[in-house]
């Protein structure tokens, strides 16, 4: 099982790190991982367009992803991007 994690984009629309992700996806693409992780902080400066900048970035990867918030990302602005987030409380995820 291959299990990757991406951690710590900080999209913004002022620097360049969504086409970081962008390189990052394309590298880890050829690896097939059985899943993916985004640990945050995935935006800066509250740039709430950047989930879903992020999220449809993420629609090229074939395999499930599991999306965790840093300690700056805006957990409401990433329900509504991510609906499978849509639980209340703290956002995390055990899967077996």
């Amino acid at each position: 099982m291959i299990i990757a994690q991406l951690s710590d984009i900080h999209a913004a629309p002022d620097n360049d790190h969504l086409a970081r992700f962008d390189n990052a996806l394309a590298w880890l693409k050829p690896f097939e991982p059985d899943v993916l992780v985004i640990s945050g902080d995935l935006i800066d400066d509250g740039w709430r367009e950047g989930y879903a900048a992020i999220a449809a970035r993420l629609e090229s990867i074939s395999c499930p992803t599991l999306i965790l918030p840093g300690n700056s990302d805006d957990r409401a602005a990433m329900r509504a991007v991510w609906p499978s987030l849509a639980q209340q409380g703290p956002l995390h995820a055990v899967v077996d």
